[in-house]
């Protein structure tokens, strides 16, 4: 159905009790002789009362009404299906990529390879940032060497990785032992509470917030620092 037919439609009574102008007459003649539907209606007008012919065509509005509407809440229905997805992928990517993730890594321990007897001396490295500004101190009195030994046996680490920055502070531990072997940690701090511990000879890589720079200060503070050589590092 055209425009027209609904133009033609909605003045029908007026042309049907001659109340239109003479244009609108000469419209509606025309388009009855074109459009065969149109005719039937007015035809019905001429048999019907205008009451009967309306409550049709109310019928027929609303028919068309109902199925605009069906078929708008079909795509209110689409879109509505889609825009649940769309959140649930929002929400799926974010929970992946964007939330942290808390993992529980379970603590370790140092298994030492040897006893606390089996240590003759333990050789201390210290530099901030550079390695050239590297020094050396070595302890050879016992009692201080069992608190180094003990301190590191009851350190908790954690089996995760740490991310290295430039310019940390390093303190490494060579225990030297009575069979001529020597056994390295190399402790690397990166923040507060963020460093890590490995060993090439236990061949792990542990991270650790305790502050195990501080043992280069704190056991002993008759010891002496000495300069050294980059080469001489662990």
């Amino acid at each position: 159905m055209s425009k027209q037919c609904d133009i033609v439609r909605d003045i029908f009574p007026l042309y049907v009790d001659g109340a239109c102008s003479e244009a609108s007459a000469e419209m509606v003649k025309e388009h009855l002789n074109a459009c065969a539907d149109c005719n039937a209606i007015y035809q019905k007008l001429l048999s019907h009362t205008s009451e009967d012919v309306l409550h049709e065509e109310s019928e027929s509005v609303i028919m068309r009404h109902e199925a605009k509407e069906k078929q708008r809440g079909r795509k209110k229905i689409t879109i509505a299906v889609l825009v649940s997805i769309a959140l649930c992928i929002i929400a799926i990517f974010t929970a992946l990529f964007l939330l942290p993730i808390n993992i529980a890594y379970e603590p370790v321990k140092i298994d030492f390879p040897f006893e606390v007897e089996d240590v003759e001396n333990v050789e201390m490295y210290h530099y901030d940032g550079v390695p050239a500004s590297a020094e050396k101190k070595v302890v050879v009195a016992e009692n201080d060497i069992k608190t180094l030994y003990d301190k590191f046996k009851g350190l908790s680490l954690k089996d995760k990785t740490t991310e290295e920055t430039a310019g940390a502070d390093v303190t490494s531990f060579r225990f030297n032992l009575s069979d001529g072997t020597s056994y390295d940690l190399i402790y690397a701090c990166y923040g507060v509470k963020n460093g890590e511990l490995k060993s090439a000879a236990g061949g792990f890589k542990y991270f650790t917030s305790a502050d195990i720079g501080s043992y280069w200060n704190n056991l002993n503070t008759e010891l002496e620092a000495i300069p050294i050589n980059e080469s001489e590092l662990p």
